[in-house]
């Protein structure tokens, strides 16, 4: 199966030939990586000219969304995934991917990754594959990066990228994700999400988004769901408040 890596990108020339080369060493060669840049007006496209197997564009877009959704329609590959311009693939994953799709009726792969701060510290996270666990966002790891997620086509035949949300559309995404396809996790770190100041998701209340997402999600497809995570939600803040007092006595 051909694997379609889609790379949006904009004003990206400090990072964005780590993402290409993370691609180049993989031990899996029946790939595809497009570069969909929205015009930039630093070195971004002078680098993506160095390498002559990249399919790119550069053009105004609407954004992060608009870009990814333009990737989705020129594609083809089997298999989907998308590397973000400051982010990396682990080495030879690609190959162990196929192989696991090969053996498991499954439309979506999910695999653990990396976040590398400023500071070089780092954080693993092990996302959860069940709708129930992704609607308590902020109780438990989820994939939050698209570079740990694997999906066949036949999912974004189905599902787009909302290019009206700009901050949280992978969440949207996944939440639509969850509730109607299968899903594969595995034990295996897929890549690395390097979160510096100036990343989007660094630079907004993050939480307030989510809760937006989360919101009208269910109002359009489970009302429960959205009472569940609201008392869940206020149960963690009590118990997070008791467990402070009794520090505090303590």
């Amino acid at each position: 199966m051909k694997i379609s890596v889609i790379t949006p990108s904009y004003n990206s020339a400090i990072y964005i030939e780590r993402a290409i080369k993370s691609v180049l060493n993989q031990d899996y060669k029946n790939w595809e990586h497009l570069i969909i840049d929205g015009e930039s007006t630093d070195e971004t496209v002078h680098i993506v000219k160095k390498f002559p197997h990249l399919k790119w564009i550069s053009e105004k877009d609407e954004g992060q969304s608009d870009a990814m959704n333009k990737g989705l329609k020129i594609c083809t590959g089997e298999i989907i995934v998308f590397l973000n311009s400051d982010d990396e693939f682990e080495p030879n994953i690609f190959k162990y991917i196929i192989e696991v799709f090969n053996k498991n009726d499954a439309d979506v792969i999910v695999g653990n990754g990396k976040t590398i701060f400023e500071n070089k510290e780092t954080k693993e996270w092990k996302p959860v594959i069940v709708l129930r666990k992704l609607v308590l966002y902020y109780k438990y790891d989820w994939p939050f990066n698209p570079v740990s997620y694997f999906c066949k086509k036949n999912v974004y035949q189905l599902l787009n990228y909302n290019k009206n949300n700009h901050f949280t559309m992978d969440y949207e995404f996944l939440l639509n994700l969850y509730a109607n396809f299968k899903i594969k996790k595995v034990p295996v770190f897929f890549g690395n999400f390097y979160m510096y100041s100036s990343n989007k998701s660094a630079t907004i209340n993050t939480d307030h988004y989510l809760h937006l997402t989360l919101k009208e999600f269910c109002k359009k497809n489970n009302q429960i769901l959205f009472l569940y995570y609201l008392i869940a939600r206020k149960i963690n803040h009590y118990n997070f408040r008791i467990k402070q007092i009794l520090k505090i006595g303590n």
